[in-house]
Order: C-alpha cells, then sequence, then structure tokens
C-alpha cells in the first residue's frame, strides 16, 4: 500500500513538472509575442507623431499650413491624380495601338494604290483597243471612275466578247483585277475608320489631361493664389507624405497622422509607458528567473502607463522631475524622441519615478523649509570652529551623540526637518546652500 502510494505521488509530481513546464513555455511566448507587439505599435506610433510634426512645421511665407487643411486637399488632390493616372494608362495604351494600327493603315493604303492602279491601267488598255471598235463606249468610258467604267464594260462585255473575241482575255484580266481590287476598298475604308475614332479617342483623353491638370493647380490656388515652384514642391512632397501606402496599414497611419496632436503625443507617451512596463516584465521574467500571476503582469503594464503619463504631465506643468524639464515646457514643439525615452524609463522604472513624483509633491506641499530628509552638500566640521561651537555642544543642543552629528555635517548621514534647521542657525547659514535632496553615492 505503501508502495503504490509513493508511485501515485511520483506520478502526480512528474505530471506536475510537465504542466508547469508547458504553463512557463506558453508565458515565454506570449511575453515575447506581447513585447514585440508592443514594439511595432510603437514603431507606427512614433513615426506617425514624426511625420506629423514635419508636416506641421510646413509654412508658406511665414504662415504655418494646418494638417487638416492639407488633409482636405489631399483627398481631392489624390482623386484627381487618380483619375489622370488611370486615363494616362488608357491613354498610353491608346497611343500603342494607333501606332500598330498606323501600320495596317499604311499597308492597306499600298494595297489598295496598287490594286486601283492594276485596275486603271487594264481599263486603259481596254479602252485603247475599243475606240476603233466602239467610239461611243469608249468615250462615255473616258474620264469616269471605276465603278463608272466598269459598269459600262460589264453592260457591253458580251456583245464585245461576240463581235471581237479577241477582247476576251483582256476583259477576264479587267474583271478579275476589279474582284482583287473591291477587299482592298473595304479594308482600307475599315482601316482609317478605325484609326480616326481612335485619334478622336487620344485626343479626348489629352482634353480631359488638360483640364485634370488645370483642377490640380486651382486646388493649389486655394492654398494660396501665386504660388512659387519651391512652395509648390513642398506642399506636394507634403501631400505625397500624407497620401498613405495601400491598405489597412497605411489607412491607420494615414488616421494617426491626421489625429490631434494632443492626443496622439499622448497615446506615444501611454504606449511607450507600457512597452517600458514590457521591456521590465520580460527581463525579470527570463533574467531574474521571477513569474508572475496574470493579474501582476496586467498591473505592471497599466502602473507603467499611468506612471509615465503622470511622468509627462507633471514635467509639462514644469516642475522638474527630468534633467531638461524646459524641453516639455510652454508651448515649445515636443521632442517625440526625448517623449518617447521618458515613458519607456517611466515604465522601466515605475517606482523610481512614483517616488521621484512624491518627492516633487512634498516638496511644493510641504512650505518654504520642507518636510523630508536631506543631506549636506559637503563637509561642514570644520566650519563650527568659526562659529565658536564644538561638535560636542552641537551634538548636546541638537539631543544626538556626538558620531551621529559627526556623519551629519560630512554628508553621511541623513538629517531631519527639525535638525535641518538648527544646524542652520548653528552654521549661520542657507539651508538651501547648506542641503541636497539627493543621497550620496
Amino acid at each position: 500500500m505503501t508502495d503504490q502510494g509513493e508511485r501515485s505521488g511520483q506520478t502526480a509530481g512528474k505530471w506536475s513538472q510537465q504542466h508547469t513546464g508547458v504553463g512557463s513555455w506558453i508565458a515565454s511566448f506570449l511575453l515575447i509575442v506581447v513585447t514585440l507587439s508592443l514594439g511595432i505599435a510603437s514603431v507606427v506610433l512614433l513615426a506617425s507623431t514624426l511625420t506629423q510634426t514635419r508636416i506641421a512645421s510646413l509654412s508658406i511665407e511665414g504662415v504655418s499650413l494646418s494638417i487638416w487643411k492639407l488633409e482636405h486637399i489631399r483627398r481631392d488632390w489624390a482623386e484627381i491624380r487618380q483619375q489622370v493616372r488611370t486615363r494616362s494608362g488608357e491613354l498610353i495604351k491608346l497611343q500603342i495601338t494607333r501606332t500598330k494600327l498606323g501600320s495596317d493603315v499604311a499597308a492597306a493604303d499600298t494595297q489598295y494604290t496598287n490594286t486601283r492602279q492594276n485596275v486603271l491601267s487594264l481599263l486603259e488598255q481596254l479602252n485603247f483597243r475599243i475606240r476603233a471598235i466602239d467610239p461611243e463606249l469608249a468615250k462615255s468610258m473616258s474620264g469616269q471612275s471605276i465603278p463608272e467604267q466598269m459598269g459600262r464594260v460589264s453592260a457591253a462585255h458580251q456583245k464585245l466578247r461576240q463581235e471581237h473575241p479577241d477582247l476576251g482575255l483582256g476583259i477576264d484580266q479587267l474583271f478579275k483585277a476589279h474582284a482583287a481590287h473591291e477587299p482592298t476598298i473595304a479594308r482600307r475604308t475599315s482601316v482609317r475608320a478605325e484609326y480616326e475614332t481612335l485619334a478622336r479617342d487620344i485626343k479626348d483623353l489629352e482634353d480631359w489631361n488638360r483640364g485634370s491638370q488645370n483642377a490640380l493647380d486651382t486646388l493649389y490656388m486655394s492654398i494660396k493664389a501665386d504660388l512659387d515652384e519651391n512652395a509648390r514642391s513642398r506642399i506636394e512632397n507634403a501631400l505625397y507624405e500624407l497620401q498613405s501606402m495601400d491598405g489597412r496599414v497605411g489607412w491607420i497611419i494615414n488616421r494617426l497622422v491626421v489625429s490631434q496632436p494632443d492626443i496622439l503625443t499622448l497615446s506615444l507617451v501611454i504606449l511607450m509607458g507600457v512597452l517600458g512596463s514590457s521591456l521590465q516584465m520580460t527581463h525579470a521574467y527570463f533574467k531574474g528567473n521571477a513569474p508572475q500571476k496574470i493579474g501582476g503582469y496586467f498591473l505592471r503594464l497599466s502602473v507603467g502607463a499611468m506612471t509615465a503619463l503622470v511622468i509627462f504631465i507633471v514635467a509639462k506643468a514644469g516642475v522638474p522631475v527630468i534633467a531638461d524639464a524646459s524641453r516639455f515646457g510652454g508651448d515649445a514643439a515636443i521632442n517625440p524622441y526625448f517623449v518617447s525615452f521618458i515613458a519607456i524609463i517611466s515604465g522601466l522604472l515605475s517606482e523610481n519615478a512614483i517616488a521621484n513624483i512624491q518627492a516633487q509633491g512634498a516638496r511644493i506641499f510641504g512650505g518654504a523649509g520642507g518636510n523630508i530628509d536631506r543631506w549636506t552638500r559637503q563637509d561642514v566640521s570644520s566650519d563650527l570652529a568659526s562659529q565658536n561651537l564644538t561638535l560636542a555642544g552641537l551634538a548636546s543642543h541638537l539631543g544626538r551623540d556626538e558620531t551621529t552629528v559627526d556623519k551629519m555635517l560630512k554628508g553621511e548621514e541623513r538629517i531631519g526637518p527639525t535638525d535641518q534647521q538648527l544646524i542652520a542657525l548653528a552654521l549661520r547659514r542657507s539651508p538651501r546652500e547648506l542641503y541636497t535632496d539627493i543621497a550620496p553615492a
């Protein structure tokens, strides 16, 4: 019974290890997928922000162009250009067809001319031979068209054959040549008609393209009446940049670029904060071997997003939580790279960021003296002698031992708010000059 229980326990243990291994593999895969997805989304959002910033800097004679006005113009511009592209493609095809058809027209004309000349030659010969036989018939044929002469020959050829058998061969040759000539007339007429129709279609397309070009000129004039080539080229470049690539991804990028700048920037901040938290979670999972529950991962992502947003808002408010807060202040243009960097760092180090915000809040709401511990900027123990004080006397006044007070004066021990005021009074120096919030290394 004991052996059976041990075997059951071993089997359960093996199943648990296998199950844990599968769960770990799934968690690793999901973390990697989430991090890569966030990275791709961050790239798209950052690229859209950079594009919007670049287009927003476009100006004509010192007047900035609204990106929404450019987007409105882009729609008409894109539609006209698409129609021009379609019509131009049709025009090229028609021109190629006309070139090929031109060869057919030339061949049909050549064949028509040769067979016609052959018929005229045979008619002239027959006319010459029947002048002595039937002067009236010869006279009625002279100077007439081929159909008129052929009609008279057809009406008289039976009589001519009977009375003058020697004319039969010439008449047969004439009929044969005329039979060969008639198809060339139809062919020439058909090919010429097709060529003329094609020429009219080409002319219509060329006229339409000229009208479209005039429409584009009118569209540019809606921005400014007398645009020079340089300004027009810059606007056209911006329109091309707004004209996103085909597909759903291109549509998403276009919608991001023309969205409200503040919303786009805040979205970038939040997404970069989430990316920073995701990087921190992935590093902790693989390097620190510190897996969490699903709720913990979601909490971490939420904290990263909100911390990045709060840091951004605090920095925009002018509170120096970062080294270069002036890059956020006022209405100055925001550097998307700097925003992304701060947001990612806030997500990666959300605990430090929150502590920093709390410290700044305590400084603001704590009054002039502040209610937080500080350290001396440098060793001020030698200043006691200049004030006729001793370390023992100052320690007695503060109610602390000499060793602790000595460390306080050397910047090795934190100093409470009350002690800060007493030490500053004893040394006759300003607290701002004496203390710092930065702990010693």
